[in-house]
């Protein structure tokens, strides 16, 4: 939860969002590299332990709310989802907040950002 430390400040703050359903596909995928990084020879490696130490963390405590098996079922993922994205929007006040998909393209990221749009592809 690392942008409640925002609420107070005067700093801009940008949630991405996407297609819940896409998410938690791929969030998935990214989940089973965490058994992958348990096995030899990966575990001898201590940034290898750190970055599943950080996947574990992130999925399967933060975003299952706890629940460990979660990251196995894909209603767990998309209401860990559903409830981070409501959990900034009621905690960032608006003015310091942009819910952007990448979609949108330069625009409103330039615009929140106060920063002229690019003159390359997004």
């Amino acid at each position: 939860h690392y942008w409640r430390w925002a609420v107070d400040k005067d700093v801009k703050v940008i949630l991405t969002v996407r297609d819940v359903d896409k998410w938690a596909t791929s969030i998935q995928t990214l989940s089973g590299l965490i058994d992958i990084l348990s096995m030899p020879p990966f575990v001898w490696f201590p940034k290898l332990r750190q970055t599943r130490n950080l996947v574990h963390d992130v999925i399967r405590v933060n975003i299952t709310g706890g629940d460990l098996d979660g990251h196995k079922n894909p209603e767990v993922m998309k209401a860990g989802y559903r409830r981070h994205v409501e959990q900034v929007t009621s905690t960032i006040p608006p003015s310091q907040l942009l819910i952007w998909d990448v979609k949108e393209g330069w625009e409103p990221l330039c615009r929140f950002l106060g920063h002229p749009v690019p003159a390359v592809p997004f």
